[in-house]
């Protein structure tokens, strides 16, 4: 490195610098022969041999492969050395025929085989253990200990020699070799160091990071990106490095890339779907005690260490920046089991606290999670796999967080618990060691006795035994074991997977009479094969997806009834409509036997998981961030509009009651709550809207519930909508104080009775009488008397601009209504307009979309409601309606007053993804739902989960382009249209062609059509194309030759077909039009295919 530092030196990359390794004397079997002192190492017998030391890496060449060979690696005890790796528990083998064995069995089949001659590369990072065969990546497993050394063995006949080619042992001292050279060039005046990398290397030694920290304060440094990850430097040494690097733009201490420029002065700082751990924590932290823009921080989907929270919070208490939005949504917190569950919550309250200023309008903090990995913590979450919750054949390991299911489970055989204890009632420590009793055996052992004939001798299996104290569950049969209580994550380690297709990791209600079935065979579960398809209702719903084998870390998330699966750390699946009560698990479909094993004997497939961590929702959790919210509203002058808390588990005592009293403050100016998931009772729901004056939307569970409307709304619509006890009674109480209501629609809601019950007390004590049932089902009226809605004539538009392919400008006639609305509730069409009333024009795109808009805000302010906001446009082929809805688009955006987020949507796409994916569909809220999520949740999630909140809160245009274009799901798609989008209260703009257009079905609907081109209106559109002067030539050739449709219409009254005669000018100049129509089609037909590049006869004869 001396040698190399100069001034032009500008990137230097010496991470993962290692050191050699050879064979070790005292770490083989007696018969195996070293060679080469070390290098090389041969086995005649059964037995191992291993390197001397712990390596990351290592690189050998198979000189001599006969028999059964194993290289792979192993805890260094000196009893095994007479076996063969992969024969126990502490160690893992990969076999010359393409196996991968541990505990004497085969986890992983069908591998890539290796021969004399090849090279074998072994890693070990991170507990993923990964062979590399000649280059090319074979096989990996996790959850290997890092103090594993690398090895070889051999077994039965035959013999094995193996030679080191390349080894490496991280050490500390090579690289501080390296690091003072580079330090010094860093304080040299002149030089071009902007790239640094030392990540990989091994923990550093005291005092390295302060002597990189100097080096970096050099007024002649200009490092830019630095990565020290691997280091263990602390936090405070991690400041050191950014607070003297002042021209640092990157850093990395471990996964994440911190983006210090950003973080020093962005308005904008994410660390989504990022591990932040301490050190990051503390350079974010000191980063935002300078900060003067920040506006936006994102830490929603993270898995942020305790402390970094509190660190950041800090950082954000001494900051002046002017913070607007916090997202805290699906975080982990985690500790490393070094901080107790008490001290979490303080971190998580300093964090919110120091976040918390006038400034901040929008907070989301739903679905916190705390890390549980330790055994004890995880019993007394009752986070293990429950005895209760099993099949009878299953055995419960490690304190209940392991089970075995074996063959031949054919009926239950289960021990007492009590269940509530168990899951929601217990306190006391006795009561929840009571959940921990073990099978050794198949019998019962703990202080609790069960009598023997609770299991019978025909189900008892002697393999089945209590081990690691309830860590990891074993299947060999069908049937499933489940978690003993509800967990809003759980993350998996699978050890065996022996048949992928019929392993399922997922969640169920924890029914006992399910148990011997597969996850996913039923309604109540959801099941995720190794073989990468999703199974419920005993059925595929998804398939494609990621596969998962042993090694792979399945880690399963619930919020907001969105059950998801990432697979080692990717986001692989998720399926929508999951109850919050259900229980993660694992199950085997089937048993058998089949070859395979260590030594080629038959063996019983198997499925073994191990819980890695797991987290419990609590509701002190949610109280810690609750005060300092609380506090914030009781603030003069707070902006905080939006605040969401929901999917963190069932709130404490008291906690609606404090959350009440502060939306009942002066300065709350809080409009959108969620605390979906909090279980608070119907009274403690009604204290919320009752104090909040300022609430507009509120959710409990899975309804938004419209609380503005509600309160001054004619209308008011739950169809389709789950209404739970505390819905019906925030809804009830509303509805008490209201005196316009004319509609009320319960259409098809899924409610309790509970629900019914609270909405049968409104009538009575309510000035309003409901005057329909609902939209165009029940016309006759419940109650006082309609009104008719105000009718539109019908006036031809100007025209409207549209772009052509060749960049100029036609015009298409403009927007006409066709029918108007008769009195009545609910539907639309019969009378026409009386003479000399007042008629609302609608004459182009922007007095269409002013419309649209002006009656969705009187419904908001309590204007009519007495039918959908909904409006069917229809016209022939090539005459506007696509550049008319796009027109819409860019109107209702730039119109400062929308309150509506316009989603186009093609229907000839719609109709592909519905004929693609129908499982999709059918289990969605609505069709649109689905389609915007196939379209974009993998690729853009947020636009996604803006755009479906945009739907829930009815606050989207939905425009709906071609109708006519649904193929053979016309009649589906019209039907959901008329039938479910229209009844949710959702704004529509649909076209399609008049042909085939059932009028019935859209009677409710404001009819419209777009009105041909006037004579006035081509002369402009050709003026604005050809110029004044050669559209005054072609003029008299467009009135006199061009002939009329059957309407009377000159066919140059469609848009297209006045292009067409336009390019067909442009094309012929200087030798003037064709004679005849029948010419004039020849030649724009011509055009058009040598334009494409793919003229022939046979096509323009065709044309």
């Amino acid at each position: 490195m001396s040698g190399a530092c100069r001034l032009s030196l500008r990137e230097v990359d010496c991470s993962a610098q290692r050191l050699a390794l050879l064979f070790a004397p005292e770490l083989k079997v007696a018969s195996a022969t070293l060679g080469d002192d070390g290098q090389s190492v041969r086995l005649a017998d059964i037995g191992r041999a291993l390197l001397g030391a712990v390596s990351p890496m290592v690189e050998l060449v198979v000189q001599q492969c006969l028999g059964v060979c194993f290289i792979g690696a192993a805890l260094p005890g000196k009893e095994a050395l007479s076996s063969s790796l992969g024969a126990d528990a502490e160690s893992w083998g990969y076999s010359g025929d393409g196996r991968l064995v541990h505990k004497g069995s085969d986890v992983q089949g069908g591998l890539p085989t290796y021969k004399a001659g090849d090279r074998i590369r072994m890693t070990l990072a991170g507990g993923v253990l990964a062979w590399h065969i000649n280059g090319q990546r074979a096989a990996e497993v996790r959850g290997v200990p890092s103090s594993v050394h690398f090895g070889v063995s051999r077994f039965f006949s035959g013999s094995v020699e193996v030679r080191i080619e390349g080894a490496a042992v991280a050490d500390v001292a090579g690289r501080l070799a390296m690091l003072r050279p580079l330090c010094a060039l860093m304080g040299r005046e002149g030089n071009a160091l902007r790239t640094l990398r030392l990540g990989g290397s091994g923990a550093w030694a005291e005092g390295d990071g302060a002597t990189l920290a100097a080096a970096l304060g050099a007024a002649s440094c200009v490092v830019a990106e630095l990565d020290v990850s691997g280091s263990g430097l602390g936090a405070d040494e991690a400041v050191a490095l950014v607070s003297a690097g002042r021209s640092l733009q990157t850093l990395r201490l471990g996964e994440w890339v911190m983006p210090v420029g950003e973080l020093r002065s962005s308005e904008s700082v994410s660390m989504s779907g990022l591990a932040v751990g301490e050190a990051e924590g503390a350079v974010v932290g000191a980063l935002l005690k300078t900060s003067t823009s920040l506006s936006t921080l994102d830490l929603s989907d993270s898995s942020c260490a305790a402390e970094a929270a509190r660190l950041i919070g800090e950082g954000l208490r001494e900051s002046a920046a002017p913070l607007a939005e916090l997202r805290l949504a699906n975080v982990l917190y985690t500790t490393g089991g070094r901080m107790s569950f008490e001290a979490v919550l303080e971190r998580q309250a300093a964090l919110m606290s120091g976040a918390c200023r006038l400034s901040l309008r929008e907070v989301d903090c739903s679905a916190q999670a705390i890390e549980a990995t330790e055994t004890a913590t995880l019993q007394r979450l009752a986070l293990l796999f429950a005895p209760e919750l099993k099949v009878a054949s299953a055995t419960l390991c490690d304190g209940g967080r392991s089970a075995a299911l074996m063959s031949g489970a054919c009926r239950l055989s289960l021990r007492e618990v009590d269940c509530s204890a168990q899951a929601i009632e217990a306190t006391d420590t006795a009561a929840l060691q009571r959940l921990a009793l073990l099978f050794e055996k198949g019998s019962v052992e703990s202080t609790h006795k069960v009598p023997t004939s609770l299991f019978a001798p025909e189900l008892k299996v002697a393999s089945a035994t209590l081990c690691d104290g309830g860590r990891s569950v074993r299947l060999a049969d069908t049937g499933r074991a489940l978690l003993g209580a509800v967990s809003p994550m759980v993350e998996l380690v699978v050890q065996q997977n022996t048949c992928p297709g019929g392993c399922y990791i997922g969640a169920a209600l924890p029914g006992k009479d399910a148990l011997s079935s597969s996850l996913g065979g039923d309604a109540e579960s959801w099941g995720y094969t190794g073989a990468g398809s999703i199974k419920h209702k005993g059925s595929l719903v998804q398939s494609g997806l990621p596969t998962y084998k042993a090694g792979d870390r399945i880690r399963m998330t619930l919020a907001g009834g969105v059950l998801a699966w990432h697979i080692n750390g990717q986001r692989a699946a998720e399926v929508r409509g999951v109850p919050s009560s259900v229980h993660f698990g694992v199950s085997c479909s089937g048993g058998g036997m089949f070859g395979g094993g260590m030594f080629g004997a038959s063996k019983v497939e198997t499925v073994e998981v191990c819980i890695e961590r797991a987290a419990l929702a609590d509701a002190a959790r949610c109280l810690a961030m609750l005060r300092p919210l609380c506090a914030l509203m009781g603030r003069e002058g707070n902006a905080l509009r939006t605040l969401r808390l929901g999917g963190s588990g069932a709130w404490a005592e008291g906690d609606g009651a404090t959350l009440a009293a502060a939306l009942g403050a002066a300065s709350c100016v809080v409009a959108e709550l969620d605390v979906s998931g909090s279980g608070l009772g119907a009274d403690e729901a009604v204290a919320l809207v009752s104090a909040g004056r300022a609430l507009q939307t509120l959710r409990l569970v899975e309804w938004v519930m419209p609380v503005g409307e509600l309160r001054s709304g004619e209308s008011v619509s739950m169809s389709g909508q789950a209404v739970g006890e505390a819905e019906g009674a925030v809804v009830g109480a509303l509805l008490k104080m209201s005196t316009s209501l004319s509609t009320l629609d319960l259409i098809a809601p899924a409610s309790g009775r509970r629900a019914g019950a609270h909405l049968d007390l409104v009538y009575p004590t309510s000035g309003a009488a409901p005057a329909g049932g609902g939209f165009g089902v029940d016309p006759s009226p419940l109650g006082g008397s309609a009104t008719a809605l105000p009718a539109f004539g019908a006036v031809t538009m100007p025209e409207v601009g549209m772009s052509s392919p060749h960049g100029a400008t036609l015009a298409f006639g403009g927007v006409s209504a066709v029918s108007a609305p008769s009195a009545g509730c609910g539907g639309f069409g019969g009378a026409a307009v009386a003479p000399g009333s007042e008629a609302t024009a609608i004459r182009d795109a922007h007095s269409l979309t002013a419309w649209l808009l002006a009656q969705h805000g009187a419904r908001l302010d309590g204007g009519p409601a007495e039918g959908p906001l909904a409006a069917l446009l229809t016209a022939g082929p090539a005459s506007g309606k696509t550049t008319l809805l796009s027109q819409v688009v860019m109107i209702a955006l730039q119109d400062e007053r929308t309150e509506l987020v316009p989603i186009l949507v093609k229907v000839q796409v719609l109709q592909r993804r519905l004929l693609e994916a129908p499982d999709a569909f059918a289990s969605a809220w609505n069709y649109i739902d689905a389609y915007l999520r196939l379209e974009h949740e993998a690729s853009r999630p947020a636009l996604y989960r803006m755009l479906r909140q945009a739907m829930m809160a009815r606050r989207a245009l939905l425009l709906l382009d071609g109708l006519d274009e649904a193929g053979a799901k016309r009649d589906d798609i019209e039907r959901h249209v008329v039938d479910v989008l229209a009844p949710q209260g959702q704004v529509l703009l649909c076209t399609s062609r008049p042909a085939g257009v059932d009028e019935a079905r859209f009677a409710a609907f404001r009819r419209l059509a777009l009105a041909p081109l006037s004579d006035a209106q081509q002369e402009r559109a050709l003026e604005q194309r050809l110029g004044a002067q050669r559209a005054a030539a072609l003029l008299p050739y467009v009135r006199d030759v061009m002939p009329r449709d059957d309407t009377g219409q000159k066919v140059t009254s469609n848009p297209l077909m006045l292009s067409m005669v336009a390019a067909v000018y442009e094309l012929r100049q200087g030798v003037g039009m064709p004679g005849t129509v029948a010419e004039l089609y020849a030649t724009a037909s011509d055009a058009m295919l040598a334009r494409g590049g793919v003229r022939t006869p046979e096509l323009a004869r065709l044309l």
